[in-house]
């Protein structure tokens, strides 16, 4: 069966348009005999309350949309602990996702690398593969460990060098201090915590976007200019 991917950012909060557009993706979705798949359903899944009518709303009508959906639906969310209840009992099954244990995060730093072999990328590959025992010890999400390739190769590119073991480790580093800052209490603003952190080793920043604005995507094989 294929997939039809929706992210529900794009469907908009209005209450009457979310109707109008989601009796469309339904339709659709039942005519192609597809998949359905709304990503980040967050805002709609989440429980009602007295003081926010809009957002009531909302999951109203994506209640009264999905009610009588006849297809394959799926709903993704990473916070099931807001969940209104009258969800519970109209998702037939429900999966959880644990966080990544070390084999699978290994297996995944493997994956991105050996993509990046078969692309050909300018990688210092046996090099990187010597700490691989370290990268699997990094607690991060398929998502952030992607986001470290990226980053370190456009530090690379940045350079105009090879990708090298201390790439990914400022990336995994820089990834790992914003994380700890979001963690704790801040006795100093949003503003003067950038300005201290934003200078980077090598005088570049850690996200470098390319001229259309846009940052290089992975899945690109070699960063060009």
């Amino acid at each position: 069966m294929p997939l039809y991917n929706v992210t529900c950012g794009d469907i908009g909060t209005k209450p009457e348009a979310v109707e109008r557009y989601l009796a469309t993706v339904l339709h659709l979705g039942q005519k192609w005999n597809c998949v359905l798949l709304l990503d980040e359903a967050d805002v709609f899944l989440e429980q009602r309350t007295l003081s926010d009518l809009k957002r009531n709303s909302l999951v109203s009508v994506f209640l009264r949309t999905l009610e009588y959906y006849d297809g394959v639906l799926i709903l993704t969310s990473n916070r099931v602990g807001t969940f209104d209840a009258a969800f519970k009992s109209r998702i037939q099954v429900a999966l959880h996702y644990p966080a990544l244990d070390r084999p699978s995060r290994y297996q995944i730093w493997q994956n991105f690398i050996e993509m990046l072999r078969a692309d050909g990328e300018d990688m210092d590959f046996d090099g990187i593969a010597a700490h691989m025992d370290e990268l699997a010890d990094q607690e991060m999400n398929g998502r952030q460990i992607r986001n470290a390739v990226t980053t370190a190769r456009q530090l690379a590119m940045f350079e105009k060098t090879t990708v090298v073991w201390d790439h990914l480790e400022q990336a995994i580093s820089a990834a790992s201090d914003f994380d700890n800052h979001l963690s704790k209490p801040r006795p100093f603003t949003d503003e003067e915590w950038v300005m201290d952190t934003v200078t980077t080793v090598s005088g570049a920043v850690a996200i470098r976007n390319r001229p259309d604005g846009e940052p290089a995507p992975l899945s690109h094989g070699k960063c060009t200019e």
